[in-house]
């Protein structure tokens, strides 16, 4: 019974956070720094040309699966990382960006 409730409430506060129930997925959209962030569609995304040198600002559960930035953590400064980087468990990254407009 315990299980059952701990269940529905991670799945009810995963619904809030990140727009889907489909945890195992990549989420429609992402808090950081006080601010959610939308997913870029496939077409529009674009890779730093070094990667590799992105570094994680966060994480989403349950799997916690990295959030990255290329412009690091800039919280301390006042300021959001944009865009931000999920990374799947393929290894893909996915972009997701704070909508201005």
């Amino acid at each position: 019974m315990i299980f059952v409730v701990v269940a529905a409430g991670f799945q009810v506060y995963f619904q809030v956070q990140y727009g889907t129930l489909a945890w195992w997925s990549p989420p429609a959209r992402l808090p950081y720094c006080g601010l959610t962030y939308q997913r870029v569609p496939a077409e529009d995304v674009v890779i730093p040309a070094r990667w590799e040198n992105l570094v994680e600002v966060s994480s989403v559960p349950p799997l916690f699966r990295q959030v990255l930035s290329a412009q690091g953590d800039l919280r301390a400064l006042g300021r959001c990382a944009n865009p931000i980087y999920f990374r799947s468990g393929s290894g893909e990254l996915i972009e997701y960006a704070y909508p201005t407009a």
